[in-house]
């Protein structure tokens, strides 16, 4: 991301407002001048004294070279830094230039002329630079601030529009439809506890969505921004720009090490090339994946996780060094939502209602942590049956891994999804898990009977993906035969856990983040 550079006439609170401004946002900071000082062991004074204007001059130019190679780093200048136009040049090829515009007259009025060379013959010289200089600093802006009050007041307008323009690393999740998705409230919620979050979307507390900008990205052009709303289907093809979010949708955070921001995109079925060519050109250090892409992504990765390969689903994509890598943590996050209520798969009898990718994953991690049984029932039965088959090479897998020859041999069968099917599955079933969008909202199918759910024992689960709405009919109908029941919430909760420590290469303490995002209006969809 682009560095802040702060020019304007000294005395103009450029290396106050900087320095502040960098260890609020966890930024590096640059004083030019208090590099020339360090570099010629003496005060800018005593270099003008000794050798003259036009040597501070060249010693500035080169200040203003190295300050160039720096990345994340708010840039004080000193007040003549625009004069040479080689040094403006070398600080905006990768830098957002801010005019920190304070009146001559309050420069007069507080600064110690006596202290800044240019400054030495008195308040007349002040106002004397302003005209001569003014129009430089207006040229060479990227935005203005002016600074005519207190410098806490200066410094909260500085603030504020450095978080707009320099929104630091960025994550998302992608799908089609995308706008009722709860992701990045999980995701920033996570990022502001962990300290490195300072603005977040709430989009999505309007229920609106993001699309990517249609057009050409400008030329150089990094970052991105991001419009209300669905992507077009015009097939004009994504671009990442820089730009800001839209107006409003930017809340605080904590003060932190590094800026982290979690978006929704929209990505039509048919266009993830599309999206997946202007990512690799972006700011984003990766993104998470639902319907319909979970399968179709891995065609674009450079790389995949062994268990991601195993169920044949990303929902997870890890941008580093350019390579895009691809992992699942849906079926770790069923795994940690299951154990929270004391249902872990090994030694249970389990039934999975689908055979999708998300059905694909559940089968397979149940299958790898020792569940007693697995069955799997589907409209599809040939999909059914290829997935009981990866199911059972996968367990066998696991078994000589641990090597432990007292492991149980599971039994994984495969079964047409009829009525008298799902009975028969679930007489001794201890988890029932539906893996189908059957009673999802905005979805017209529902199971056609409910009655199979009568065979099950007393003690079974019955576990539904789908978390909205937090009771769909399966869970209602279970209920009211008394059993445990678990919506997809859980899952939700913990497979994001689980892709932001891939996101940020630390382990997260997942326990307490689940309580923490339980607590919040996130929670209030539990069950």
């Amino acid at each position: 991301m682009k560095n802040i550079v702060l020019i304007g006439l000294s005395g103009s609170g450029k290396t106050t407002l900087g320095c502040a401004a960098a260890q609020q946002l966890g930024l590096g900071f640059f004083d030019m001048d208090g590099e020339i000082e360090k570099g010629e062991n003496a005060l800018i004074p005593e270099i003008f004294e000794k050798h003259g204007e036009e040597y501070f001059r060249r010693l500035e130019t080169r200040a203003a070279a190295k300050a160039a190679l720096c990345r994340r780093t708010i840039i004080s200048t000193g007040g003549g830094v625009v004069l040479r136009s080689e040094n403006m040049q070398a600080l905006r090829e990768g830098g957002f230039v801010i005019f920190i515009d304070r009146p001559a007259a309050l420069i007069a009025k507080d600064v110690d002329c006596g202290g800044r060379p240019l400054l030495a013959d008195g308040a007349e010289r002040i106002f004397a630079l302003e005209r001569e200089r003014r129009v430089l600093y207006l040229k060479y802006a990227d935005a203005s601030i002016v600074n005519d009050g207190d410098m806490d007041e200066a410094f909260e307008k500085l603030a504020a529009l450095i978080r707009s323009k320099y929104p630091g690393d960025a994550y998302a999740v992608i799908g089609d439809p995308i706008v009722h998705s709860l992701s990045p409230e999980i995701h920033n919620a996570v990022f502001a506890r962990l300290g490195r979050l300072y603005f977040s979307s709430r989009a999505s507390e309007r229920g609106l969505g993001y699309a990517f900008v249609e057009g050409e990205a400008p030329a150089g052009g990094r970052g991105y921004a991001f419009v209300e709303g669905e992507a077009s289907a015009d097939g004009l093809g994504y671009a990442f720009v820089e730009g800001e979010a839209p107006a409003g949708d930017r809340g605080t955070g904590s003060r932190a090490s590094e800026c982290l921001q979690y978006h929704k995109i929209h990505v039509p079925a048919g266009r993830l090339g599309e999206f997946i060519t202007a990512a690799r050109n972006s700011g984003l250090k990766g993104f998470n994946v639902t319907i319909p892409h979970k399968r179709d992504i891995i065609a674009y990765l450079d790389d995949i996780d062994r268990d991601a390969e195993l169920c044949g689903a990303v929902n997870t994509v890890l941008v580093r060094d350019g390579r895009f890598i691809g992992y699942n943590t849906d079926m770790g996050g069923l795994l940690f939502a299951l154990e929270r209520r004391g249902k872990a798969y090994a030694g249970r009898r389990v039934t999975v209602i689908g055979a999708g990718g998300a059905a694909a994953g559940v089968i397979l991690k149940a299958a790898m942590e020792g569940a007693k049984k697995v069955t799997v029932l589907s409209r599809r039965i040939e999909a059914a049956e290829d997935i009981a088959r990866r199911a059972r090479e996968a367990a066998a897998a696991a078994r000589n891994s641990a090597g432990d020859a007292t492991r149980n041999v599971i039994a994984v069968e495969a079964l047409e999804l009829t009525e008298g099917n799902l009975e028969k599955a679930a007489k001794g079933a201890d988890i029932i898990i539906n893996a189908t969008p059957l009673g999802m909202k905005g979805f017209k199918e529902d199971f056609r009977s409910f009655g199979f759910l009568k065979a099950m024992p007393a003690s079974g689960l019955v576990c539904d993906l789908i978390y909205n709405p937090a009771e769909t009919a399966l869970l209602a109908a279970a209920n009211a035969l008394g059993l445990e029941t678990l919506n997809g919430l859980g899952m939700l909760i913990y497979q994001a856990l689980l892709a932001d420590e891939l996101f940020l290469e630390r382990e997260i303490n997942k326990a307490e983040m689940f309580e923490m995002i339980n607590n919040t209006n996130i929670g209030k969809l539990r069950k």
